[in-house]
């Protein structure tokens, strides 16, 4: 579908770009976005701030994009990826606390997690 819709990605992309800086209120350096560069300090504010990023970058998206399809699918996968960042959320809080130490708790949420990449880039197990 993203070949079929190339002209209209860019388009909207290209719009959107000048609201990039809104972004590093959530504390995340703006290489991550460009450069695909995610260091510790980074990927750690990203996970903690994730869906808030998400959700504006669908929001403004979606007021760009015409495509009701195109929509649909910046919808679905906004909603897939919070769900990553939500249990990579929750897994990252049990490691860094002293107090949150369950095993089994870590793998239900390692479990839900692997679940969720998959069910995002669509593979099925």
């Amino acid at each position: 579908m993203a070949t079929k819709h190339d002209d209209e990605a860019n388009r909207a992309l290209q719009q959107y770009q000048y609201q990039t800086f809104r972004l590093l209120k959530h504390g995340v350096d703006i290489q991550v976005y460009f450069d695909g560069v995610i260091n510790g300090p980074h990927c750690i504010k990203f996970v903690d701030n994730g869906i808030k990023i998400i959700r504006l970058i669908k929001k403004k998206l979606v007021d760009i994009v015409e495509d009701e399809e195109m929509k649909r699918a910046m919808s679905t996968f906004g909603e897939k990826f919070e769900k990553v960042l939500t249990y990579t959320q929750l897994i990252q809080a049990q490691l860094m606390s002293t107090k949150i130490q369950d095993a089994e708790v870590f793998k239900t949420n390692r479990d839900h997690l692997r679940r969720a990449i998959v069910d995002l880039v669509g593979f099925s197990e």
